[in-house]
């Protein structure tokens, strides 16, 4: 049996992990329109 706690958390990560997913696309997106925008972009976070 999954406790509460086990079952947030688990949602949290998957969360976070679709953030990060989400961040790396868009750091690819900018990486393809200008180097300089991109750095700035990727190192924000």
């Amino acid at each position: 049996m999954v406790t509460v706690g086990q079952e947030k958390a688990e949602k949290e990560s998957r969360w976070k992990m679709q953030l990060e997913i989400q961040e790396r696309s868009r750091c690819a997106r900018t990486l393809r329109r200008g180097i300089n925008s991109a750095i700035r972009g990727c190192t924000r976070g």
